[in-house]
């Protein structure tokens, strides 16, 4: 059983989908709280520190319902090992990877010729929005069309 919690995306049972599924939100409750509390020592970007962790949280909170529900965690289940869903995130993964790599190479080009001077933890936060944002965009559009 430890050996298939090891390795989520290879064929699961439902008991070890499930006990997997519920260690990881607890998981992510875990790292909310703690985002939480060092966010209100910090004075640059609280806010941005306070939403990640109450959106964290919330769907840590989400996935344990959908979890503890029967009927919601048999949709989850065939979601999770469908071969169509595991054909579009990969290629989710793969758009959203190319996608940042070019905006950063740009960034680069734009700060070598023509000097401007970015705040590197902007930066690093602008790319996490747009990772996060980018791929729910890419894999709805893509769920559409595949």
């Amino acid at each position: 059983m430890l050996k298939d919690l090891l390795k989520p995306n290879s064929k699961m049972s439902k008991k070890s989908y499930k006990t997997y599924l519920l260690i990881y939100s607890i998981s992510l409750i875990a790292i909310g709280g703690i985002i939480a509390l060092t966010s209100a020592s910090m004075t640059q970007d609280k806010y941005f520190g306070y939403g990640l962790s109450t959106g964290l949280i919330l769907g840590a909170l989400i996935v344990i319902y959908r979890t503890l529900s029967q009927k919601q965690f048999e949709k989850l289940y065939l979601d999770a090992f469908d071969e169509r869903n595991q054909f579009i995130n990969s290629l989710c993964y793969k758009l959203i990877f190319v996608l940042e790599l070019l905006i950063l190479i740009l960034i680069f080009f734009i700060n070598l010729y023509l000097p401007l001077h970015f705040n590197f933890e902007r930066v690093l936060t602008w790319a996490l929005i747009f990772l996060a944002y980018g791929y729910l965009i890419i894999r709805t559009i893509l769920r559409k069309l595949v």
